[in-house]
């Protein structure tokens, strides 16, 4: 199982590499500098969204319903799949109910990055006037998904620690 964190540590690190090369390098040039919706940890208001959407040039969007599209679909569930071993790895000394619970915030995380995607997708490809329901929705799905990521971590910093004090007492994991 340890190759396996690694394995999939390393690919959502090259994922999210690329995923950067293309937001910054490519789209959000073609959109007069304004950031893309998977930056705003805490959510947007409708109007930055429109503004987004508005100033997005036809070549951004191709970039952002092709390759990106492609690698945020891979990126959070590989992440996940990290967050998860990981997790499993530094917790074998506690009880597997508990285990099992901590596997729920990175699930929830990918879930939520998903569903942001197909959310953002859609309002990218529509024609016409931003549908507002739709952002709002988008917007709060972007907070959930930062939300049960930094929860991730939380749970991976507290087990990391407990997992050290344990063995410098000489607890078996």
């Amino acid at each position: 199982m340890r190759g396996l964190a690694w394995l999939s540590g390393g690919v959502s690190l090259a994922l999210y590499a690329a995923l950067l090369w293309l937001m910054v390098g490519h789209v959000m040039p073609a959109a007069n500098g304004h950031v893309m919706p998977d930056f705003h940890a805490f959510g947007y208001a409708p109007d930055v969204l429109s503004r987004f959407l508005t100033a997005l040039q036809p070549h951004a969007r191709a970039v952002i319903l092709g390759p990106i599209a492609m690698l945020d679909t891979v990126f959070p569930i590989c992440l996940a799949v990290f967050l998860c071993t990981l997790s499993w790895q530094l917790s074998a000394f506690v009880h597997i109910g508990l285990r099992m619970l901590m596997l729920i915030a990175p699930i929830g995380f990918a879930v939520m990055d998903l569903c942001e995607n197909v959310l953002v997708r859609d309002l990218i490809m529509a024609a016409g006037p931003m549908d507002v329901s739709t952002a709002l929705l988008a917007s709060q799905v972007t907070a959930t998904k930062f939300l049960l990521l930094f929860a991730s971590l939380v749970v991976l910093i507290v087990t990391w620690t407990r997992r050290s004090r344990r063995m410098q007492k000489g607890q078996p994991e």
